[in-house]
């Protein structure tokens, strides 16, 4: 059988397996050369799930007989597009700010160091090979207590210069 009629319960034979793949054409897509038969879940009395199977692995197909109004095809909800944009701004926002996160051509410690600064203060970023922390705090390599200088020419954040610094001891101490 080349086509399959969506809705029509169809016994597959398959290369691998042996016993028939029993089931309703839930959709049929002849470009990806797939079938996605609604099957009835063996654990559940009256509850379905799916098999998507290649039609180069189909040896045999045949129509089944007999009564399966019991098993009419599920209903998919309504596809919401407006929602469906958002979650994909909202994934795309994240893997930005993850790839945000990730130094280019620095050091396996020094993208180790900003790792853990970054769990502390989360408006930590790159600037080049340089860490910046809050915006305020500049860390230069090699990523050492000495190399921690403010933007501010007034001395800026002394405190926070402070704790950063004391992160870099901790975190070389190791």
């Amino acid at each position: 059988m080349s086509t399959y009629t969506v809705g029509e319960m169809i016994a597959l034979q398959v290369n691998y397996q042996e016993s028939d793949i029993v089931g309703r054409v839930f959709a049929y897509d002849e470009d990806a050369s797939t079938v996605i038969l609604q099957v009835e879940s063996p654990e559940t009395v009256g509850k379905v799930g799916f098999k998507v199977i290649s039609t180069s692995a189909i040896k045999s197909t045949s129509a089944v007989k007999g009564s399966y109004d019991h098993f009419a095809l599920v209903e998919l909800p309504s596809f919401d597009a407006k929602k469906a944009s958002e979650r994909e701004q909202a994934a795309l926002l994240k893997a930005r700010r993850a790839a945000q996160q990730i130094g280019v051509g620095v050091t396996k410690e020094g993208q180790q160091i900003f790792n853990n600064i970054a769990n502390i203060y989360n408006r930590t970023a790159w600037d080049g090979k340089q860490i910046v922390v809050m915006g305020e705090i500049v860390i230069s390599p090699p990523y050492q207590a000495d190399h921690v200088s403010t933007r501010q020419s007034n001395g800026g954040n002394d405190k926070l210069v402070t704790l950063v610094k004391q992160i870099l001891v901790k975190y070389h101490s190791k």
